[in-house]
Protein backbone atom coordinates (compact mmCIF):
# COMPACT_ATOMS: atom_id res chain seq x y z
CA UNK A 1 0.00 0.00 0.00
CA UNK A 2 2.92 2.50 0.74
CA UNK A 3 4.33 2.40 -2.77
CA UNK A 4 0.94 3.91 -3.97
CA UNK A 5 0.99 6.64 -1.70
CA UNK A 6 1.26 10.17 -3.29
CA UNK A 7 2.23 13.42 -1.32
CA UNK A 8 1.64 17.19 -2.08
CA UNK A 9 1.33 20.35 -0.52
CA UNK A 10 -2.09 22.14 -1.10
CA UNK A 11 -2.19 25.03 -3.03
CA UNK A 12 -4.09 27.63 -0.44
CA UNK A 13 -7.71 26.84 0.47
CA UNK A 14 -9.83 27.55 3.26
CA UNK A 15 -10.16 25.56 6.47
CA UNK A 16 -13.64 24.00 7.49
CA UNK A 17 -14.21 22.62 10.64
CA UNK A 18 -10.66 22.21 12.14
CA UNK A 19 -10.28 19.15 14.54
CA UNK A 20 -6.54 19.43 15.38
CA UNK A 21 -6.83 20.16 19.20
CA UNK A 22 -7.97 16.89 20.11
CA UNK A 23 -8.76 13.34 18.22
CA UNK A 24 -12.34 12.95 17.52
CA UNK A 25 -13.70 10.84 20.33
CA UNK A 26 -15.34 7.99 18.20
CA UNK A 27 -13.02 7.88 15.53
CA UNK A 28 -10.21 8.66 16.99
CA UNK A 29 -8.80 10.79 14.19
CA UNK A 30 -7.52 14.91 13.55
CA UNK A 31 -9.09 16.29 10.98
CA UNK A 32 -9.95 18.89 8.29
CA UNK A 33 -12.14 20.41 5.69
CA UNK A 34 -10.22 21.59 2.99
CA UNK A 35 -11.96 23.97 0.37
CA UNK A 36 -10.56 24.69 -3.38
CA UNK A 37 -11.84 27.10 -6.37
CA UNK A 38 -11.74 25.00 -9.64
CA UNK A 39 -8.62 26.52 -10.52
CA UNK A 40 -7.07 24.86 -7.75
CA UNK A 41 -7.79 21.17 -7.87
CA UNK A 42 -5.84 20.21 -11.13
CA UNK A 43 -2.82 19.19 -9.22
CA UNK A 44 -4.76 17.38 -5.98
CA UNK A 45 -6.94 15.24 -8.81
CA UNK A 46 -3.56 14.45 -10.63
CA UNK A 47 -2.37 13.19 -7.39
CA UNK A 48 -4.97 11.12 -6.07
CA UNK A 49 -5.90 9.30 -9.77
CA UNK A 50 -1.48 8.59 -9.15
CA UNK A 51 -2.50 7.18 -5.76
CA UNK A 52 -5.61 5.34 -6.83
CA UNK A 53 -3.96 4.18 -10.51
CA UNK A 54 -6.60 5.60 -12.38
CA UNK A 55 -9.78 4.20 -10.56
CA UNK A 56 -12.51 5.71 -9.71
CA UNK A 57 -12.80 8.08 -6.19
CA UNK A 58 -15.12 9.87 -4.06
CA UNK A 59 -12.48 12.05 -2.01
CA UNK A 60 -12.79 15.73 -4.07
CA UNK A 61 -16.66 16.69 -3.77
CA UNK A 62 -17.96 19.07 -5.58
CA UNK A 63 -20.22 21.21 -3.20
CA UNK A 64 -23.42 22.21 -4.27
CA UNK A 65 -24.30 25.85 -5.39
CA UNK A 66 -27.30 25.51 -3.24
CA UNK A 67 -25.21 25.15 -0.03
CA UNK A 68 -24.89 28.11 2.45
CA UNK A 69 -21.18 28.42 2.19
CA UNK A 70 -18.38 27.34 -0.46
CA UNK A 71 -21.50 26.70 -3.05
CA UNK A 72 -19.99 25.50 -6.56
CA UNK A 73 -16.73 24.55 -4.54
CA UNK A 74 -14.56 21.67 -4.12
CA UNK A 75 -14.35 19.76 -0.96
CA UNK A 76 -11.38 17.49 0.43
CA UNK A 77 -11.55 15.96 3.68
CA UNK A 78 -8.02 15.13 5.03
CA UNK A 79 -7.59 12.97 8.60
CA UNK A 80 -4.29 11.28 10.70
CA UNK A 81 -4.09 9.71 13.70
CA UNK A 82 -1.42 11.64 15.15
CA UNK A 83 -0.85 15.28 15.83
CA UNK A 84 0.02 17.69 13.65
CA UNK A 85 2.68 20.52 13.94
CA UNK A 86 1.60 24.31 12.26
CA UNK A 87 3.39 27.35 11.35
CA UNK A 88 2.80 30.57 9.85
CA UNK A 89 3.86 31.91 6.56
CA UNK A 90 7.52 32.68 7.92
CA UNK A 91 7.31 28.69 9.06
CA UNK A 92 7.49 29.59 12.47
CA UNK A 93 5.74 27.18 14.82
CA UNK A 94 2.15 28.40 15.83
CA UNK A 95 -0.59 26.79 17.90
CA UNK A 96 -3.06 24.92 16.51
CA UNK A 97 -5.49 26.60 17.80
CA UNK A 98 -4.88 29.80 15.44
CA UNK A 99 -5.96 27.46 12.01
CA UNK A 100 -9.81 28.38 12.68
CA UNK A 101 -12.91 27.79 11.03
CA UNK A 102 -12.24 30.24 7.69
CA UNK A 103 -8.70 30.53 7.95
CA UNK A 104 -6.58 30.48 4.47
CA UNK A 105 -3.31 27.43 4.65
CA UNK A 106 -1.65 25.30 2.80
CA UNK A 107 -1.66 21.62 4.12
CA UNK A 108 0.60 18.85 3.39
CA UNK A 109 -1.32 15.89 2.07
CA UNK A 110 -1.01 11.87 1.12
CA UNK A 111 -3.36 10.22 -0.95
CA UNK A 112 -2.96 6.35 -0.81
CA UNK A 113 -5.64 3.31 -1.70
CA UNK A 114 -7.10 1.41 0.45
CA UNK A 115 -8.20 -2.66 -0.23
CA UNK A 116 -10.29 -4.45 2.23
CA UNK A 117 -12.48 -7.64 1.87
CA UNK A 118 -15.18 -6.62 -0.62
CA UNK A 119 -14.31 -2.96 -0.37
CA UNK A 120 -11.85 -0.50 -1.76
CA UNK A 121 -11.19 2.77 -2.35
CA UNK A 122 -9.11 5.71 -1.14
CA UNK A 123 -7.78 8.21 1.40
CA UNK A 124 -6.41 11.72 2.26
CA UNK A 125 -4.12 11.86 5.17
CA UNK A 126 -3.31 15.22 6.94
CA UNK A 127 0.60 16.47 7.32
CA UNK A 128 1.50 19.25 8.24
CA UNK A 129 -0.48 22.41 8.10
CA UNK A 130 0.47 26.38 7.39
CA UNK A 131 -1.52 29.07 8.28
CA UNK A 132 -1.44 31.73 5.86
CA UNK A 133 -4.55 34.03 6.53
CA UNK A 134 -6.69 34.30 9.65
CA UNK A 135 -10.08 34.30 10.08
CA UNK A 136 -9.79 37.56 11.30
CA UNK A 137 -8.56 38.75 8.32
CA UNK A 138 -11.31 36.72 5.80
CA UNK A 139 -10.45 34.68 3.41
CA UNK A 140 -8.86 35.37 0.13
CA UNK A 141 -10.80 33.14 -1.55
Amino acid sequence: MAKNRIQITSPPCVARGPQLIAADPFTGFFSVTLIFNQAQIGPIKTAILQAMSSQGHDLLQVIPETAPQDGKKYKLVAKTRRPIQAMDRSEKPITLEQIKDGATVRAKLGFDRFRSIGHSGGFATLGDIQLLRGTWLGSYM
